[in-house]
């Protein structure tokens, strides 16, 4: 286990901008830990998974076939936009795959008074057991689920004295963006050895979350029954009715 406070110190260590043994001193620490926080947000979408798709939740009305029993199973990479002001249960993935992310917006900024309960399948949820509910106004969260721990880690915003939300094995691909942010700063260099060390830390990180990216198909390639297995992402609902109205109206989940 890796503290984020630990990948800042060995970010300063790589190029020797701190003493064997020492550690960065307050306005260091701040400064890395804003980098650090950058470099986290920069990697999802880029180096690590996919970008995310939109989840609407509570606006079937906007989209033709988009129901209440579809939209409350959510599936991995997906932003969950909340702002009808009314409280919900969501169920979260059941099946997720290893750098799955979700994230969840309060966009009408209610949710202190209209919670939303996120309903935990098999797997851990922020190390817990029980569900989770989120009921501040304005949340923002960003979670990512880790198979070796069987866990959604919330990966952003970061928190400086949590456990890193990377595996330790990516370590020194953080440890290495962070170092080559801070070396100009006190007029430094990667050295050589570090250098290749990140740079197969970056082909290891980007290798462990590479994803598949959905392409779309021509509306005549596509078979739109509306009967499983043929609904887009309709398990394990039986797939979309109505799935050619909800396609035409610009639903992605029919």
């Amino acid at each position: 286990m890796t503290l984020t406070q630990e990948i800042i110190s060995d970010g300063y260590r790589e190029s020797m901008l701190t003493a064997l043994g020492a550690q960065p001193d307050a306005a260091q620490t701040e400064e890395g830990f804003r980098l650090l926080s950058r470099i986290a947000a920069s990697v999802y979408g880029n180096e690590v998974g996919e970008g995310l798709i939109d989840w609407p939740v509570g606006n079937e009305t906007a989209y033709g076939g988009w129901t209440p029993s579809q939209w409350c199973w959510l599936q991995g990479d997906t932003r969950v936009i909340i702002a009808t002001g009314q409280s919900y249960e969501l169920n979260l993935p059941p099946n997720p795959q290893d750098g799955d992310r979700l994230q969840l917006i309060d966009a009408g900024s209610n949710f202190a008074q209209n919670p939303i309960t996120l309903i935990r399948q098999a797997a851990l949820f922020n190390g817990s057991t029980g569900n989770y509910v989120a009921d501040t106004n304005g949340f923002n969260k960003i979670w990512m689920y880790r198979s070796d721990v069987a866990d959604w880690r919330q990966v952003l915003p970061l928190v400086i004295t949590d456990e890193f939300p990377f595996p330790e094995r990516h370590d020194d691909a953080f440890v290495g963006m962070l170092a080559t942010r801070l070396n100009p700063r006190y007029q430094q260099t990667l050295s050589a050895e570090s250098r290749a060390s990140l740079k197969r830390a970056m082909t290891q990180l980007s290798s462990a979350y590479s994803r598949i990216k959905p392409t779309a198909a021509d509306l005549a390639t596509l078979r739109l029954t509306g009967t499983w297995p043929y609904g887009y992402y309709g398990y394990p609902l039986g797939g979309g009715p109505a799935s050619l109205g909800a396609f035409l109206a610009g639903n992605p989940y029919w």
